[in-house]
């Protein structure tokens, strides 16, 4: 079934796009699917260094979806290799994540205010990081 079938008669089109996965956002962004819908989607991204291409906005894409996946599933994100602690996967993709907002041209300082506190809880992460990890 759908998503399309699953509203059913509550469809409306705002419905339908909330229901779509990260992952169709990501892929339309793929080569084939990129090039069928006219090439037009690097417009939401005035900002986007002129010398990146979809190809780039698709692996920018792709590494956030493997955090949301990863958050989603209640797997690690502040752990290194050999289980030390460590925040640089996370940072990174949070990086990620705002190079995207800045390419949109949204401030994510104003679009996050009062709830975004990944660096300072990574900063605090990564005091823990003499700590020793029983596994």
């Amino acid at each position: 079934m759908g998503v399309y079938d699953e509203l059913g008669s509550d469809y409306t089109h705002d419905k339908l796009l909330a229901k779509l996965s990260f992952g169709f956002w990501k892929h339309l962004f793929a080569g084939r699917q990129f090039h069928a819908g006219g090439s037009t989607l690097l417009a939401i991204f005035p900002n986007i260094p002129f010398h990146h291409n979809q190809t780039f906005i698709y692996h920018k894409l792709s590494k956030i979806n493997s955090i949301r996946n990863r958050v989603a599933h209640h797997e690690a994100i502040c752990f290194g290799t050999g289980n030390t602690i460590g925040t640089a996967y996370a940072r990174s993709h949070f990086q990620e994540m705002i190079d995207l907002l800045s390419y949109m041209d949204i401030n994510s300082q104003q679009l996050f205010y009062g709830v975004d506190n990944v660096l300072k809880e990574a900063n605090y992460i990564d005091t823990l990081s003499n700590v020793a990890i029983a596994v």
